[in-house]
Parts: structure tokens; sequence; C-alpha cells
């Protein structure tokens, strides 16, 4: 560990060069591809855990959601057999329309945090500002929902089950695509480092410089002989 020197090519490239020094180029080249080797099968280990905790996390929760969307569609079914279509006015379409917005907005923030929980306590900044941006949405959507209750009762009533099933059929599928991609990087051999370059063995070894040595050898005995001349003269 010692011999090995590790750095990183320009400020926060993400690119690590490692160099290591040996008495024959075989076992250099045999330590360098190992640790590569190694460094790519740990991040693998590492992706493929947390993903699936974040599987078995959302697994969980997947069943939940389908049995909202399945009630919400049935709600609005029975709505729409009961009082046929509603056509909305044009100021109650806005209001739905803000609602909507809100209301997909505030499906995305869920699904970040539920994704960060699985792998950050509930008093994480990440985790705390996703809920702050949640709790923004509440309010804004508590005041969209005093503005609705001044429509008509029936407009109320189908944009509510409208909505309902929009939220509850976005946030399904969202949960549902990430479960997937989850799926695949836990069944698969994805990580997220690459071996860039392999090792390579140098032509001529870095230590002794024979061209050095022999050059410093030769100006020594130059100096050496003048020396003793000199002393011989003296």
């Amino acid at each position: 560990q010692r011999d090995l020197k590790i750095s990183e090519q320009g400020r926060q490239s993400g690119v690590i060069e490692v160099r290591y020094e040996a008495g024959s180029p075989e076992r250099a080249h045999a330590v360098l591809a190992e640790v590569g080797r190694q460094y790519l099968a740990q991040n693998l280990r590492h992706k493929s855990e947390e993903a699936e905790k974040s599987l078995a996390f959302l697994d969980a929760q997947l069943p939940k959601l389908k049995a909202n969307l399945e009630r919400a569609e049935n709600e609005y079914n029975q709505f729409r057999h009961q009082h046929g279509t509603v056509d909305f006015a044009e100021e109650a379409k806005l209001s739905l329309m803000r609602a909507d917005a809100a209301g997909n907005r505030r499906s995305e923030l869920v699904q970040r945090r539920t994704e960060l929980l699985t792998r950050f306590t509930a008093r994480h900044p990440m985790v705390v500002a996703v809920t702050g941006q949640i709790a923004d949405i509440d309010r804004q959507q508590a005041v969209t929902a005093e503005h609705i209750k001044t429509l008509p009762l029936l407009e109320q009533e189908a944009g509510r089950l409208g909505r309902e099933i929009k939220v509850n059929t976005e946030l399904y599928t969202a949960l549902a695509n990430t479960a997937q991609q989850l799926r695949i990087v836990s069944v698969g051999k994805v990580g997220n480092v690459r071996l860039v370059d392999a090792p390579v063995v140098d032509d001529e070894p870095v230590r002794p410089h024979r061209k050095l040595m022999l050059l410093t050898g030769t100006l020594l005995g130059v100096l050496a002989g003048l020396g003793a001349v000199l002393l011989r003269k003296n």
C-alpha cells in the first residue's frame, strides 16, 4: 500500500490514476490489474446492495399505491355512471390545472423522498429539504382547494376524483419505473465506475536510470582524475 501512488487527474474530474513500482514488470502489472478489478467489483457490490434495499422498500409501497389507484378509478367510474359528463367552466379548469400541476410536483417530491429514505434518515439535510418542499406544495394546494370549494358541487367532486386518479397514476407509474430500473441494477453487472486505461508496463525500468548513472559516473570519474592530478602537482 505504501508503494501505491494514487492521484486524481485534474480537479473534481473523477478520473483516478494509480501508479505502482515493483522489482519486476510482471509483478507491477499484476498488482495494478488486481487493484482495478477489485475496485470495479467493490463498486458493483455497493450499487447492487443499494439497489436491493431500495427495491425492497418500493416493492412494499407499490401494492398500496396500486390499491389507491384502483379505488380512485372505481369512485370516478361510479360518479360518471350516476351523473354523466360534467362540463367545467373556464375558471374551474384553470384552478384544476393549478391543482394538477401542484399534485404532479408533489408526487415527484414524494418519490424523491422515498428514494432518499432508503439511504438516509429523516433528519438528513437532503431529506429535510425535500420534506420542506412538500410542505410548501401542501400549503399551495390548501389555498387552491379553498378556491375550488366555491365551484358547483358536481364540478368539485368530478375534479377531485379526476385529480386523484391522475396523481395516483403518475405516482404509481413513476415508482414502478424506478423499481424496474433497480431490478436491472440489482441483477445486472453495471456499476458507475469504468476502467479507462488498463495497466501499462514501461519498456524501460524507471529505476535505476542506466544512462543517467553512466553519465554521472563518467563525470565523477573525470572530476576524481582531475583532483588526483592536482594533488600530485601540489
